[in-house]
């Protein structure tokens, strides 16, 4: 991805880094973005400390992710590899209050919380390919669920 990413943007910094030790200065950014990612952490507060740390005193952070219902009824990170192999990246459940803690204790304020739902067409991306088999079954079950937690946060 980071070198697709560099021939899409070659007058970009990126860089390659792990997200609990960030290849940055301490509040060095303004915006930090983290989406579809902590999902996999297991534990919450050492990434949500290290994305605290780069942003400067004032900024922001937006960090999306898999909505904890949808992890608890069996969604996960799936893909595709190069060579076709399906297989799903392991996810932990993070309910509200694990977020809510783990931000209070990086010293970040929530500033909103959104919860974007299922419409149709995600409903057949969440069928994992069994839409066609049972339509009616699968909407009636998905449609209106929420999908995700979207977090708009700011450091002091």
């Amino acid at each position: 991805m980071l070198e697709v990413a560099r021939r899409t943007l070659p007058d970009a910094d990126l860089r390659l880094g792990n997200l609990t030790a960030l290849p940055l200065e301490d509040a060095s950014v303004d915006l930090v973005v983290c989406s579809l990612a902590l999902t996999h952490c297991e534990r919450l507060g050492p990434p949500i400390a290290e994305l605290a740390r780069v942003v400067r005193p004032g900024g922001r952070l937006v960090v999306s992710d898999f909505h904890p219902l949808q992890i608890l009824i069996g969604g996960s990170a799936f893909f595709v590899d190069s060579e076709g192999r399906p297989g799903h990246v392991r996810s932990y459940t993070h309910l509200h209050e694990d977020y809510l803690a783990a931000f209070a204790a990086a010293g970040l304020a929530v500033r909103r919380c959104l919860e974007p739902r299922l419409d149709d067409k995600a409903v057949a991306m969440a069928s994992g390919g069994l839409m066609p088999l049972a339509p009616e079954i699968f909407r009636g079950a998905l449609l209106g669920l929420p999908e995700a937690l979207v977090w708009e946060l700011a450091r002091g």
